[in-house]
C-alpha cells in the first residue's frame, strides 16, 4: 500500500539574503524574545510568503523516545533518540543540527519547559542510571 503524504502549511517570512524563519502565530512571543525587536521589525516589513512542507503520514505520527544521546563536532550537533526497553534499545531518530540552530532549539526548549511548569507544576527529575549505556556491536 503506498504511503500518503500530508502538506503542512506554515507562514514564513523571507528576509532578503537571510535564512528562512519559520514560525507559528502562537509562537510570536518566543520569536520576539529570541530574535529581538529590530529583527522582528525588519521581517514585518517584508511580504509574508507561504511555505508548503510535505510530510509522510508515518512521520506525522512521531516517535517515542525515553533516552537521548548528544554528540558534536565543530560543525554540527548530532542528537540520537532511542526507545530503551532493557536489555535492548532501538534508535528511533537521528537529528543533525548546526550549532546556531542547536542553541536556538535549546532556548526554545527552556522557554517551553518553563511555560509547562507554570501551567502543570514542576517536573520531577528522574535519577540518572549509574551504569553507562552504550552501543553494542
Amino acid at each position: 500500500m503506498p504511503q500518503g503524504n500530508t502538506e503542512i502549511h506554515l507562514k514564513a517570512k523571507k528576509p532578503a539574503g537571510k535564512r528562512w524563519i519559520l514560525y507559528k502565530q502562537k509562537m510570536r512571543g518566543t520569536a520576539d524574545k529570541y530574535l529581538g525587536a529590530k529583527s522582528i521589525k525588519y521581517m514585518e516589513q517584508n511580504q509574508p510568503q507561504q511555505l508548503q512542507v510535505k510530510a509522510k503520514d508515518d512521520d506525522l505520527k512521531g516517535a517515542y523516545s525515553n533516552l537521548m544521546q548528544i554528540a558534536h563536532t565543530k560543525e554540527e550537533f548530532i542528537l540520537d533518540f532511542f526507545f530503551s526497553a532493557p536489555p535492548q534499545g532501538i534508535l528511533v531518530s537521528r537529528v543533525l543540527l548546526n550549532p546556531a540552530h542547536a542553541k536556538r532549539m535549546m532556548m526554545a526548549m527552556q522557554d517551553n519547559i518553563k511555560k509547562y511548569e507554570e501551567h502543570f507544576g514542576k517536573i520531577q527529575e528522574s535519577e540518572i542510571p549509574e551504569e553507562k549505556i552504550g552501543f553494542v556491536k
